[in-house]
């Protein structure tokens, strides 16, 4: 019983430290969605599945006006029992750093951060929707990894890239997902 209830704490410990690595990170989106509300949400999923995304583009609460400052998509497979949230907030330089919240809970809490992902070149299209450059993206329950390109539209999310193992270093796979619009 001892030996279960220390495993317990141990694995309590390691949990909470995690999550407090990311405080300052957790902090800063917090402040910048105090100040914001949902201006635009565009939902997406490959056909014939569960596997959907969830584009939020945000407006100043008092002015209206959109923001370009910070934006997040939610992504969600119920085929892999996965989901999370994937925050961009923009750079000094103009490019975004991701951060991510593989908990979908509806709280916001980063616990992750790919370290390839802090300066992603991003354009928006006349309806303000974002393509992101060179974005690596983590296969939620896998050692796999996308390095992409991760578009929105009107009419779809595409996701073209290629695909790597971190377990095997021989595994290469070219990778085009598409995600259709869902009318709403």
């Amino acid at each position: 019983m001892k030996r279960v209830t220390l495993l317990f704490s141990l694995v309590s410990l390691i949990a909470s430290m995690a999550t407090a690595a990311y405080e300052a990170e957790t902090q800063e989106i917090k402040d910048k969605m105090a100040n914001l509300v949902i201006h635009k949400s565009v939902k997406y999923c490959v056909v014939n599945t569960l596997t959907c995304r969830d584009m939020v583009i945000l407006k100043d609460k008092v002015t209206g006006a959109i923001s370009d400052e910070i934006m997040y998509d939610n992504f969600v497979s119920s085929e892999r029992a996965v989901a999370s949230t994937g925050w961009f907030l923009k750079n000094v330089d103009g490019t975004y750093r991701a951060r991510i919240d593989k908990v979908f809970d509806g709280q916001i809490v980063v616990d992750f951060i790919e370290p390839a992902n802090q300066s992603i070149p991003v354009t928006f299209d006349a309806e303000g929707l974002p393509t992101f450059s060179n974005v690596t993206l983590k296969r939620l329950g896998t050692t796999r990894k996308v390095i992409s390109t991760m578009s929105y539209s009107s009419t779809q999310s595409q996701i073209v890239g290629i695909e790597t193992d971190d377990a095997d270093p021989s595994f290469n796979s070219p990778v085009n997902t598409i995600y259709l619009k869902l009318n709403q």
